[in-house]
């Protein structure tokens, strides 16, 4: 069951409906606006049957009284005699005093959640919000306008199909966090600053800041990957390795030799380089932080950046901006970590991009966020013909989705030039950071989170019963 939130709205009462609310019988406090009425010298509204029945009762304990005719309209009756407007309110009040109401019956048992009495027949407990049979969570989502958010996004698809004719993506997600995503707005400015620094950066300055991609690997270099690096990179000194090739050739050509190895030529010569002429840099430890920062192209950093505002800014609102400055560089250097590992015995080569902390804060995502729904596109177009779908899906079978390429790449081997490993291994962290921090009781996810949907009233021995109040997020003070 799904409650769509939205935020109280104040409105304001026209001078039309104020003078309507104002004439409102002082004896049954009903509108007689639409009826015959009177009105005192103090500007106080009687309809003429309480007006009538309460005169009879003062006539009853005052007998002096005469009898005075009532005007059928609204006319203004400057004086009503002897009558006394105080005393027949007093005095309808007695006549009209309504029954008590009885209180509803009691069960016999209390909120499984909350210890709250609850009457007999409830379904719901409206003061932690979980169904009493389950003890499962009532989930609470943001209220989206999908009509806007299909409209811009096919507005933008549609122009950026002729450049990416297939895809899908994620366009929003419904999950509900109590805060702004600060931290996250904050780490996609930096990224896309130090990515278009790292692209516009010269040659000669490439050669140290290649250093701030990871490096990994320790198996040696082949010709093949000497030469396609200088081909489709500028991390070394092409020149310098053309100078280097000729001279080892005419050493090889002057000592006479039947057969010259060009692989080895190349080989030999990449080494004669030095540090800051070669292709290759070098490991540093804060190439485990740095790589998230840096991009291959547009669309990379593009990509990775899709996925991070609607996942991690969604992770963001619910643990707080301070947390999220601690989980995400953590993230970053557990997946980079984990690539490392996996790529020991390969050839060197860097890794650079943001995926593997997303990918984290994806893990995160489905383990507080598994039923809230999120909305997904996919494309296709050949030449004129386009082609968009539009639909939405509890989170869980998406980031599943989504990770299951990953897996799958893994399994079969498949290079395909991306680190499916720090991709996993990032998902995986982010999943025990999220696990961690609900076992713990240090973080409510409001009852929407995987333990909650998957065990019901058996996750409360994990991570505690039901908050009684709408609050979540991290219980840490000032976070």
């Amino acid at each position: 069951m799904k409650v769509k939130w939205e935020a109280s709205v104040d409105f304001r009462v026209d001078s039309v409906m104020e003078d309507q609310l104002e004439k409102i019988c002082v004896i049954c406090h009903e509108d007689c606006s639409g009826r015959p009425r009177k009105k005192d010298s103090r500007g106080r509204y009687f309809c003429t049957a309480c007006y009538e029945k309460a005169l009879r009762a003062q006539r009853e304990k005052s007998p002096e009284l005469h009898r005075q005719p009532a005007p059928a309209a609204e006319e203004h009756v400057p004086a009503l005699g002897m009558i006394d407007p105080d005393m027949m309110i007093e005095l309808a009040a007695e006549e009209t005093e309504p029954a008590p109401i009885p209180a509803a019956p009691m069960g016999t048992y209390n909120c499984p959640g909350c210890d709250q009495p609850l009457p007999s027949g409830t379904k719901i407990c409206v003061n932690c919000g979980i169904n009493i049979d389950s003890g499962r969570s009532i989930v609470t989502s943001r209220r989206l306008d999908e009509d806007r958010v299909y409209t811009n996004a096919e507005q933008i698809l549609r122009w950026l199909s002729w450049i990416m004719p297939f895809g899908f993506s994620p366009l929003a997600s419904e999950a509900l966090g109590l805060r702004r995503p600060f931290t996250t707005w904050a780490i996609v400015a930096l990224t896309i600053l130090v990515s278009f620094w790292f692209w516009f950066s010269s040659s000669t300055q490439m050669g140290t800041r290649k250093d701030l991609m990871l490096w990994s690997g320790d198996a040696p270099l082949t010709a093949e990957v000497i030469e396609m690096n200088y081909d489709w990179t500028d991390w070394g000194d092409a020149n310098a390795l053309d100078a280097a090739i000729m001279q080892a050739t005419k050493d090889a050509e002057a000592s006479n030799s039947s057969y010259i190895n060009m692989d080895k030529i190349v080989v030999e010569a990449h080494s004669t380089l030095t540090l800051r002429q070669q292709f290759v840099g070098r490991f540093h430890s804060y190439q485990l932080l740095t790589h998230a920062l840096l991009h291959g192209d547009i669309f990379h950093l593009a990509g990775n950046l899709l996925f991070l505002l609607i996942l991690g800014a969604r992770v963001n609102c619910l643990i707080g901006n301070i947390a999220t400055i601690i989980v995400y560089p953590v993230l970053a250097v557990a997946a980079a970590w984990i690539q490392m590992i996996t790529s020991s015995d390969t050839e060197p080569m860097a890794m650079l991009g943001a995926s593997g902390a997303i990918m984290g804060m994806a893990g995160m995502y489905l383990v507080l966020f598994p039923v809230n729904r999120l909305h997904m596109s996919a494309w296709f177009r050949w030449w004129f013909y386009f082609r968009i779908k539009f639909w939405a899906m509890p989170g869980v079978w998406a980031v599943l989705a989504f990770i299951a390429f990953d897996v799958m790449y893994i399994l079969i081997g498949m290079e395909t030039g991306t680190a499916h490993w720090a991709h996993v291994g990032g998902f995986l962290v982010g999943v025990a950071i999220a696990l961690g921090l609900l076992m713990g009781r240090v973080l409510d996810a409001g009852g929407g989170d995987l333990l909650s949907v998957v065990l019901g009233r058996q996750a409360w021995k994990l991570i505690g019963r039901p908050g009684t109040s709408d609050r979540v997020g991290l219980r840490l003070p000032g976070v």
